[in-house]
C-alpha cells in the first residue's frame, strides 16, 4: 500500500521562489516605468524655462514690431502733408489748365510772345516720370523777361529747364528769350 507520506511532495519552495521571481520582475518593470517617467518629467520641466524665454523674446518682438509699427505709422501721418504738397506740384489734366491761364495772362502782357506745348502727347523723361514738353519765347526789355520768367518758376508746378537761348537785339535794347521747358504731370495723367 502506498502511504501518502512515501509519495513525493511538490516542491513547494520552489513554487514560492517562482513567484517571488515573478513579483521581482514586475516590481523591476514597474520601477524602470518610473524611471522613464520621472525621466521625461525632469526633461519636460527643464525645457520650460526655454521655452518661456522664447516666448518671451517673440512676445517682445511683436510689441517691438508693434512699437515700430506706430512709429511707421506716426512718420506716416507727418509726411502726408508733405506728400500732398508734392503731389500738387505734379498736376493732373485739370491741373493743367491753370498753368495754361497763366502762361495766357502773361501773354497779354505782351512779354510771352509765343507758348506751345511741343507735342500733344504726355512723355517720360530719362527716370521715368512723366511730363509735357512746351516751348516758351519772351520778348521784351531785359527786366521785364526776367519778371516774367520769375513769375513762370513760382508757378506751383514742377518745370525742368531743357533748353534756352538768348538773343539781344542793339536797336531798342530788347531781348527775345527762348525756353524749352518740360512740365512734370501726375503719373495718372490722361495718355492717348
Amino acid at each position: 500500500m502506498i502511504n501518502e507520506t512515501n509519495l513525493p511532495r511538490p516542491n513547494v519552495k520552489k513554487k514560492n521562489n517562482l513567484s517571488k521571481y515573478r513579483f521581482y520582475i514586475y516590481l523591476a518593470i514597474v520601477l524602470l516605468g518610473n524611471v522613464l517617467v520621472l525621466a521625461g518629467l525632469i526633461f519636460v520641466l527643464s525645457q520650460i524655462p526655454k521655452k518661456a524665454l522664447e516666448i518671451q523674446k517673440i512676445r517682445s518682438l511683436q510689441i517691438k514690431g508693434y512699437d515700430d509699427l506706430k512709429i511707421v505709422e506716426s512718420e506716416i501721418e507727418r509726411a502726408i502733408p508733405k506728400i500732398k504738397k508734392i503731389e500738387a506740384l505734379f498736376p493732373d489734366e485739370s491741373g493743367l489748365l491753370p498753368f495754361i491761364n497763366k502762361i495766357d495772362d502773361l501773354k497779354k502782357r505782351g512779354i510771352v510772345t509765343d507758348f506751345s506745348f511741343a507735342s500733344g502727347e504726355v512723355v517720360k523723361d530719362k527716370l521715368g516720370y512723366l511730363g509735357i514738353p512746351f516751348a516758351l519765347e519772351l520778348t521784351g526789355r531785359f527786366e521785364e523777361v526776367r519778371n516774367v520768367l520769375e513769375e513762370i518758376w513760382k508757378l506751383p508746378y514742377l518745370i525742368r529747364t531743357i533748353e534756352t537761348s538768348v538773343k539781344i537785339q542793339p536797336e531798342g535794347g530788347l531781348v527775345i528769350y527762348k525756353y524749352g521747358g518740360f512740365l512734370y504731370v501726375s503719373q495718372n495723367f490722361f495718355q492717348n
